[in-house]
């Protein structure tokens, strides 16, 4: 990462007073930008995920509707990024025993395996709702989408990906034929990376890697996606019966002849 300091060429006689000023400006300049030796170290904002889109109506129909999630990462470094590993999980709507406002994971999957430097590259993950049952109002459900990413300077790019799924509820992708300039994999956060994918909880509880230096490969400029993890919500929602939608009608229909009544007294 570079930075560059332009000069005023009013400023071709600075005090002593400007030139320590100055002095200290690059000085301090020259620390922020060195890169760091500790992975721990890197700011994660310089990874940053967005979920497209971050919240949305999936109509539970017979007819197994399908949607998709896409989390857009932007690599803001000064670096070409290869991919370490990418973990999408589904966390079923709460309490939903019969399944009905459920999403699963359909296959769907594509990933950038590398990012360059200033670049975005697209996590698209298919999702279905297989066992809709629109007659069951109304017991909409929310399923939540969470992502987990970390990046490591490349130094040779991928060929191809390896892509793991769970049942539906899980999706993880590694790069394969690449290489970074980062060390590992670390064994007890690949572990957590790993229980996470079997058994997806509760953000707050489930056994991802939360803390700040759980990297699985450790490195100069090793990063993870921020937030961790990106969230998208998936809502499920009942169609309305037949009978409802007649009452519905029936109902706006006896409410315009008042108005109209009214209006006409009037």
């Amino acid at each position: 990462m570079k930075t560059s300091l332009n000069l005023s060429a009013a400023a071709t006689k600075p005090s002593r007073f400007r030139m320590a000023g100055l002095f200290i400006l690059i000085l301090a300049t020259t620390f922020a930008m060195a890169p760091s030796a500790n992975a721990t170290a890197i700011d994660p904002n310089v990874l940053s995920v967005t979920a497209i889109p971050g919240s949305q109506t999936l109509l539970e129909t017979t007819a197994n509707p399908l949607t998709y999630v896409t989390f857009a990462v932007t690599n803001k470094t000064g670096d070409n990024l290869i991919l370490d590993y990418a973990l999408e999980t589904v966390l079923p709507a709460p309490g939903d025993f019969g399944g009905d406002d459920l999403v699963w994971n359909n296959g769907y999957v594509s990933a950038a395996l590398y990012i360059l430097a200033g670049k975005t590259g697209d996590y698209t993950f298919g999702f279905i709702n297989p066992y809709g049952n629109p007659g069951d109002c109304c017991d909409n459900g929310n399923n939540d989408v969470t992502f987990y990413i970390e990046m490591s300077p490349m130094a040779v790019q991928p060929t191809s990906q390896t892509i793991s799924t769970n049942d539906g509820y899980g999706t993880f992708i590694f790069p394969v034929g690449g290489a970074s300039q980062a060390a590992g994999p670390n064994p007890g956060v690949k572990a957590d990376l790993m229980a996470c994918f079997n058994n997806p909880g509760p953000n707050s509880l489930n056994p991802c890697p939360a803390a700040q230096n759980e990297f699985l490969f450790a490195g100069v400029g090793v990063v993870r996606g921020s937030p961790q993890p990106a969230s998208a919500v998936i809502d499920v929602v009942d169609t309305p019966e037949p009978s409802s939608l007649y009452l519905l009608g029936s109902g706006l229909l006896g409410l315009a002849g008042v108005v109209r009544r009214k209006l006409r007294r009037g």
